[in-house]
């Protein structure tokens, strides 16, 4: 199955080049703090196309890349920075369907579980106010 944080939602990438340079630093985070970037937009290189550069490493950021890595002692080889295409099978993809279809689930359910709750707050507030008004 595709390694997917985003659940699927965005997509599975098409290439593995991000995958690959990504796991040579110790993960997202890590990388995006050697290169002073968001760790968000290195999350982006592994979304699917409209929403990430579906597994590509942006060009802008290439030569930082190699920089911090020769600086740090990573060893990257031209096998790495190779971008290759990702083929998945039908199993594959309904897994991720279907994780994507459970995570989105429980982001709703977590957001009726916040309105409720501040349904419950401002009807507590309300009282409080209605209270010291009689008062």
């Amino acid at each position: 199955m595709p390694r997917a944080r985003n659940h699927g939602q965005f997509g599975c990438p098409t290439y593995d080049q991000a995958r690959k340079i990504v796991s040579r630093f110790g993960g997202e985070r890590n990388l995006a703090l050697l290169i002073g970037c968001n760790r968000i937009s290195v999350y982006r290189w592994s979304y699917a196309r409209p929403y990430g550069s579906d597994g590509l490493i942006p060009t802008a950021q290439i030569d930082r890349i190699k920089d911090i890595a020769r600086s740090e002692g990573i060893v990257l080889t031209a096998q790495d920075w190779e971008p290759k295409r990702i083929t998945y099978d039908d199993a594959q993809l309904a897994a991720v369907k279907q994780a994507a279809e459970k995570a989105k689930e429980q982001a709703a359910q977590r957001a009726l579980e916040r309105a409720t709750l501040r349904q419950d707050i401002n009807i507590a507030e309300e009282t409080a106010l209605a209270l010291a008004a009689i008062l």
